[in-house]
């Protein structure tokens, strides 16, 4: 029991993780700035995350509200929260599809240009 524990709180852990990572991109570019720039480029860099947060946020709340202590229990409710996610998935075509892009977008003279675009007045 003690290794499923730990097994679910990685699980956990690495969920937050990747929830706040969302976040800190979302506060970076809130929608009013994402408004300002380029919606080609910022569609390649950002493509569907806004949509991606609030799932994986449903998610990490799912997670967080199993009760780990009741082992059966707690695999049906994980089961069920990635079920409801995996309908999600195909919100990360667009980011596979367009690795290429978003890798060239983000090489060394796109990303003066980003800052250049960025850059208040």
């Amino acid at each position: 029991m003690a290794l499923f524990r730990r097994a679910i709180a990685a699980f956990r852990s690495f969920e937050e993780d990747y929830v706040q990572a969302l976040e800190s991109v979302m506060e970076a570019f809130p929608p009013k700035r994402q408004q300002l720039l380029n919606s080609a480029r910022l569609k390649i860099l950002l493509g569907q995350i806004g949509d991606l947060l609030h799932h994986h946020q449903i998610f990490l709340a799912s997670l967080q509200s199993q009760d780990d202590n009741d082992r059966v229990r707690m695999l049906k409710g994980l089961a069920k929260a990635f079920c409801a996610l995996a309908q999600r998935f195909k919100l990360y075509e667009e980011y596979l599809h367009s690795w290429t892009s978003c890798v060239d977008a983000l090489s060394a003279k796109a990303n003066r240009k980003l800052v250049a675009e960025l850059a208040p007045g």
